[in-house]
């Protein structure tokens, strides 16, 4: 009977003690992992100035008022004012990223040099690769209500019509000899912010082999060319004779603003 009881005796306790490792080995196991560590903080980025330069021509000609010019029918203009609204600016990064750079609403004036350089501030450091612009004003801007900055009414007033029909977003005016209007006027106000004849012109302009490299000390200059005679040619070819006045939104207007989609155009970049 003893031998039997020492027995039992041993199995039970092999038994605790193997339930005992069974226990302390699950213990182990649900053991919560480490946290991980924070990770460090991104470093904050620098910021910087990118300016934008328009300068106008009439095809290879510096583009001066009261100077005479032939359109591309061969008919001599001289011009006494030309503006042009420019907005919605997109800059994008050799890595491909984009910045969308707010606000923006600029009036280029060619009678006002400093209207013809563009500063945009707070611009992350970085190369920049090309850059998108709208000229004219996109049709919630034009909806939205009381304005301010470059919408204010009285920063626009030569350059809009009023709430209906909205911003002026191109004029020429001056004279041709051929012009059929009286004092040979010639005068375009080129609107229209939505529906078929909608005339706001989206532009994406590459730097081809050039950067704009934006530091917090340095500000590049993105210089870009506007080429008044691309009014009057391309779709359709247009002549004083016949088209001396433009003033107001409809398919005259889109028909010029569909010319002009290629006027602006890529010059350099300078660091």
């Amino acid at each position: 009977m003893l031998q039997v009881f020492l027995v039992k005796l041993s199995i039970s306790v092999l038994l605790a003690s193997l339930l005992f490792c069974s226990c302390k080995k699950d213990e182990t196991t649900d053991k919560p992992a480490t946290p991980a560590p924070t990770p460090a903080p991104t470093p904050i980025t620098s910021y910087g100035n990118l300016k934008i330069q328009f300068t106008n021509f009439v095809d290879d000609q510096a583009f001066v008022l009261g100077t005479s010019f032939q359109n591309p029918a061969g008919e001599a203009f001289t011009a006494t004012k030309f503006n042009y609204y420019i907005s919605n600016v997109v800059l994008t990064k050799s890595d491909n990223s984009t910045l969308v750079v707010k606000d923006v609403y600029r009036i280029v004036k060619q009678d006002d040099d400093t209207s013809r350089l563009i500063t945009l501030r707070n611009i992350p450091s970085g190369n920049y690769k090309s850059i998108k612009l709208m000229l004219g004003i996109d049709s919630a801007s034009n909806n939205s209500g009381a304005h301010s900055g470059g919408l204010d009414f009285d920063y626009a007033s030569d350059m809009f019509w009023g709430w209906n029909q909205g911003y002026i977003f191109l004029k020429l005016e001056g004279s041709a000899s051929s012009s059929t209007l009286t004092n040979n006027k010639i005068e375009y106000h080129i609107g229209g912010y939505g529906g078929v004849n909608k005339t706001q012109k989206n532009y994406e302009l590459s730097f081809g082999s050039s950067q704009a490299q934006v530091t917090s000390s340095t500000t590049p200059v993105v210089s870009l060319k506007v080429n008044v005679n691309e009014m009057f040619k391309t779709p359709v070819s247009l002549s004083f004779v016949t088209k001396p006045q433009q003033t107001s939104i409809g398919t005259g207007a889109k028909m010029i603003a569909d010319n002009y989609a290629d006027m602006i155009l890529f010059d350099k970049v300078v660091n």
